[in-house]
C-alpha cells in the first residue's frame, strides 16, 4: 500500500507541473494584457482561456507543494540532513541556476521580436513607457517555484533537526500527526487551511482577484500569501508522510471535496472585477467575501485531487511514471519555446483556439521529444531524477547474465 501512494502522488505532481504549459500558453490570449507593455499579445483574445487561467491556478501549485512535502519527508527520514541537502542541492538549486540563465538569454530576443511586431520601430520606447505603471514581474520567471522549494527544504530541515535535539521523545510532532489526522477524519482540515488562506489575501494590499494566490515577484518576506500558503502546503505534505492514513481519508472524501470545488469556484467567478488584471478597489466587505469563497475553493480542489490521485492513481504504471519523470524537465523548459511560438502566430489571422492547440501541440511534442533523445539517459536526467537505464541497455546485461 506505501508504494501505491507513492505512485499516485508522483501522478498528480507530474500533473500539476505540465498543467503549466496551459497557464503560460493561455497568457498572450488574455484581453487588454498589451496595455500593460506585455508585448506577446495575440490579436485573438479569449476569455474562455483567462477564466481557465484563473481556475487552474486556484489548485496547481498549492498541490505541488503539498506533494513535494510529502516526499521531503520521506526522503530526508531515508537520507539523512547531510545527503537530504546535498540531493536538493543537486536536483533542484543547480537546475533552477542554469535553466533561468539560459531561459534568460533565449526570451529577451523573444520579447523585443514580440514587441517590434506589437509596437512598430519605436517599441522600446512604448515599452519603456507603458511598463513604468505595469505590476513587478517574477524575476525567477517560472523558476520561482525551485527558489520556494528550495527555502521550504531549507526551513524544513532546520526546525527537524532542532525539534529532534531539544524533543527526542517527538511529542510536538506527533502532537502535530495526531492533530492533522483528526482534522481530516472530520473534514474540519479545509476550514482550518482556508481561513487561514482568506486572512492572508484579505490583508494583503492591491489584491487583484483574477490571480489569486499571487506569483512571487519579490523576496520571501514581502510575499506572505504565496509563501504562508504554499508554505502550508508543504508542511501538509510533510505530515501526511507521518500519518499517511490521513490520504486514505481524502481518497474517501474527494467526491465531496469536488463538488464543493465545482460550485465555490462558480460562486467566486461571480465575484470576479471587470476589466481583467486591473484593480478594482472594492469595500472590506466585498474582499473578504471573496477571499472565503476562493480560499475555500482553492483547499477543496487540492483536498480533491489528492483523493482522485489516491483512488484512481493508486496502481504501478511505467507510462504514468514516465510522464512524471518528463514533467520536470518540460516545465524548466517549456517557457522559451511557448514564448516564441506565441510570437510567431501572435498576428496570424486565425482563431485563438487553433493558435493555442497548435502552440500546446508543438510544445508538448518537441519537449517530450527532447526528454526521451536528449535529456532523459543523459547528466542532465541524471540531475533532474536520478540515472535512468534505457530497456535496451537493461535487456541487452540481463542476457548476458
Amino acid at each position: 500500500m506505501e508504494q501505491s501512494r507513492l505512485h499516485a502522488l508522483d501522478a498528480i505532481r507530474g500533473i500539476a507541473l505540465l498543467l503549466g504549459l496551459f497557464l503560460h500558453g493561455s497568457i498572450s490570449f488574455w484581453p487588454g494584457l498589451d496595455s500593460f507593455g506585455f508585448p506577446i499579445s495575440d490579436n485573438s483574445k479569449s476569455m474562455t482561456l483567462t477564466y481557465m487561467f484563473y481556475v487552474l491556478h486556484m489548485f496547481r501549485m498549492a498541490v505541488f507543494f503539498l506533494i513535494a512535502g510529502f516526499f521531503a519527508h520521506l526522503s530526508l527520514s531515508r537520507k539523512g540532513y547531510f545527503e537530504f541537502l546535498k540531493d536538493r542541492l543537486k536536483r533542484i538549486a543547480l537546475p533552477m541556476i542554469s535553466a533561468w540563465i539560459i531561459s534568460l538569454v533565449l526570451i529577451i530576443p523573444i520579447a523585443l521580436w514580440a514587441a517590434r511586431k506589437l509596437f512598430g520601430p519605436d517599441s522600446l520606447a512604448v515599452l519603456q513607457n507603458m511598463q513604468q505603471s505595469t505590476p513587478a514581474q517574477p524575476v525567477l520567471l517560472q523558476f520561482w517555484f525551485l527558489y520556494y522549494l528550495l527555502w521550504f527544504y531549507g526551513l524544513a530541515t532546520l526546525f527537524s533537526f532542532l525539534l529532534t535535539r531539544l524533543n527526542p521523545d517527538d511529542q510536538l510532532i506527533g502532537f502535530l500527526t495526531r492533530l492533522i489526522y483528526r482534522l481530516c477524519k472530520f473534514r474540519v482540515i479545509v476550514i482550518f487551511t482556508a481561513c487561514i488562506s482568506a486572512w492572508f489575501f484579505y490583508t494583503r494590499e492591491n489584491w487583484l482577484f483574477w490571480v489569486g494566490i499571487p506569483t512571487p515577484t519579490e523576496a520571501v518576506w514581502k510575499e506572505a500569501p504565496a509563501f504562508f500558503i504554499y508554505g502550508m502546503a508543504f508542511l501538509l505534505g510533510w505530515l501526511f508522510d507521518r500519518q499517511r492514513q490521513c490520504l486514505e481519508i481524502l481518497k474517501a472524501h474527494w467526491p465531496q471535496y469536488f463538488v464543493l470545488a465545482l460550485a465555490l469556484t462558480f460562486l467566486s467567478v461571480s465575484h470576479l472585477t471587470y476589466p481583467v488584471l486591473v484593480y478594482v478597489d472594492v469595500s472590506d466587505r466585498e474582499k473578504l467575501t471573496f477571499a472565503l469563497i476562493y480560499a475555500f475553493a482553492s483547499w477543496c480542489w487540492i483536498f480533491s485531487l489528492i483523493g482522485i490521485g489516491m483512488q484512481f492513481f493508486s496502481k504501478k504504471s511505467e507510462w504514468r511514471r514516465y510522464i512524471a519523470d518528463a514533467s520536470y524537465w518540460i516545465y524548466i523548459a517549456h517557457l522559451p519555446v511557448i514564448l516564441f511560438l506565441q510570437t510567431l502566430l501572435m498576428q496570424v489571422p486565425w482563431h485563438w483556439s487553433v493558435k493555442f492547440g497548435l502552440i500546446l501541440g508543438i510544445t508538448t511534442a518537441l519537449l517530450f521529444w527532447s526528454y526521451e533523445k536528449v535529456i532523459r539517459y543523459s547528466f542532465i536526467g541524471t540531475a533532474l531524477n536520478g540515472p535512468r537505464q534505457r530497456k535496451t541497455d537493461s535487456a541487452e546485461k540481463t542476457q548476458s547474465v
